[in-house]
């Protein structure tokens, strides 16, 4: 059982460093909660954490994106009906 478990965190382990995600849970936000409320124009809230959350997704999809090309995708989204 050992060695199996061995296995599969090895493989995770690969996975992550082949996507280069290696160290993203230490990783800031590349824009702070202020600035992303203002960018998309919302008020204190919960809104703004499902901004953040959506913001951390983006940056795991893009481990080399920039604070402008996540706004840019978190304003296009944030633009579509019913957010």
């Amino acid at each position: 059982a050992a060695v199996a478990v061995a296995g599969e965190y090895e493989a995770v382990a690969r996975a992550v460093a082949s996507h280069g995600l290696d160290g993203c849970w230490a990783a800031p936000p590349l824009v702070n909660g202020k600035a992303l409320a203002s960018a998309l124009g919302l008020a204190p809230g919960p809104r703004i954490g499902r901004a953040m959350a959506l913001q951390v997704r983006w940056q795991l999809e893009h481990p080399k994106g920039s604070a402008e090309e996540c706004l840019k995708a978190l304003k296009a989204a944030h633009q579509k009906p019913g957010n």
